[in-house]
Order: C-alpha cells, then sequence, then structure tokens
C-alpha cells in the first residue's frame, strides 16, 4: 500500500505540489489537522485511491476537480475545513461509503447524485 502523509507539526504546509495529483497508485492521502493548507492541485488523477483525508485543514476553500473516476475511493474527510463547494465531478465517486463534511460551515450546497452511477440503465 502506498500511503502519503502530511506532518503539518513539522512542516508548515501551505499548498501541495501538482505532481501529488498524478500519483495513480496511493491508496491514502492524509493531511489531517494541516490547517495552513490552503490549495491542491487544480485536477486530481488518484485512480487507486482509498482513503482521502482532509479533516481539520480549516484554509482549504477548494476540492479540486475529478479527472478519473477514482473507482476505488472509499472514505473521503473533508470535516471542519473551509470547503464552499464541491466539485460537480465528486457525482463520480461510484463507490463512496462514507463523505465526512461535519462541521464545514461555509459549505453552500451539495452537487446532486453523489456516489450514484449517472448512467442510465437499460
Amino acid at each position: 500500500m502506498i500511503k502519503l502523509c502530511y506532518s503539518c507539526t513539522i512542516f508548515k504546509v501551505v499548498d501541495v505540489h501538482p505532481s501529488i495529483g498524478e500519483l495513480e497508485r496511493l491508496k491514502v492521502l492524509n493531511s489531517r489537522g494541516c490547517k495552513s493548507l490552503g490549495t491542491l492541485p487544480i485536477k486530481i488523477r488518484m485512480e487507486s485511491v482509498e482513503t482521502f483525508i482532509l479533516s481539520g485543514c480549516l484554509k482549504l476553500l477548494k476540492f479540486p476537480e475529478i479527472n478519473s473516476k477514482m473507482e476505488g475511493l472509499l472514505e473521503h474527510y473533508l470535516a471542519e475545513t473551509g470547503i464552499q463547494e464541491l466539485p460537480s465531478s465528486i457525482r463520480n465517486l461510484e463507490k463512496l461509503v462514507l463523505l465526512n463534511l461535519k462541521d464545514c460551515s461555509t459549505l453552500a450546497s451539495l452537487p446532486g447524485s453523489i456516489g450514484t452511477n449517472s448512467k442510465k440503465n437499460s
């Protein structure tokens, strides 16, 4: 398993290098509690990621567009972030089991059909 954790107690992480969004074999991205983290790569193609943890990233205002289906993503933690809106591409997360948006006081609305297949079955 490839796991990437940012230790915000050691480093003051303000943004994440765009190459992180291209790590196709990454399973877990954990940036929990990075209070100074304000930006992520514009687009994300992490096709194998299963768990995305950004809880407590208070300055994170926007989650990027998802360029692939990220078919393995099961858990997405955005609690206590400054997220104002989620990208419409979040509906491509077909296997999403948990989306934690607890205490996201600036989140205005949710896109419809989160975690459901947008294709019609015939």
